[in-house]
């Protein structure tokens, strides 16, 4: 009969030490993720729901609207 190896008790724990971190790491990659998603879920109701653009920078607003990426000029 093949008897398992006995460690010694340094190496019991850390064998169970090493189980946990794996377990750790995983969860905590789990709950990044869902903060990240709840985040950008929340972004998204927020634009498709209660976002209105602004009608002075719109570039539909009409004839009237001017561009505001320009320099303005310089007088010499």
């Amino acid at each position: 009969m093949k008897r398992r190896p006995s460690y010694p008790g340094e190496l019991r724990a850390k064998h169970a030490n090493m189980s946990t971190k794996i377990w750790v790491k995983v969860a905590m990659a789990i709950a990044y993720f869902f903060c990240v998603s709840v985040a950008a879920f929340i972004l998204v109701i927020y634009y498709v729901f209660f976002w209105t653009p602004d009608q002075q920078y719109n570039s539909t607003a009409g004839a009237g609207a001017t561009n505001r990426t320009g320099c303005a000029p310089t007088n010499q």
